[in-house]
């Protein structure tokens, strides 16, 4: 299973964004886009550093939940460092 470009762009608050061209995409909401072409890709390894940085307290429960569930992803490996959590 991998998610939908619109259930992705939703939970990452980048539904606006969608239509722009990435260099007029402020610096802080770059990082979203990275994330959610992250999700999209499904690599089989997925290195995450500070990622919860710029993202709201429900996106990064959405997250933890995304990654802790086998059934949605694909990767073998998850290494995540975070500040806050």
């Amino acid at each position: 299973f991998c998610p939908s470009l619109a259930d992705v762009l939703q939970t990452l608050d980048l539904e606006n964004e969608a239509e722009m061209r990435i260099d007029d995409v402020p610096e802080v909401t770059k990082l979203r886009v990275a994330l959610a072409a992250v999700l999209l890709v499904q690599p089989d390894v997925l290195i995450l550093d500070d990622v919860d940085e710029g993202l709201r307290s429900d996106t990064c429960d959405w997250l933890e939940d995304f990654l802790a569930d086998k059934t949605l992803q694909s990767w073998q490996i998850v290494i995540m460092a975070s500040r806050d959590r």
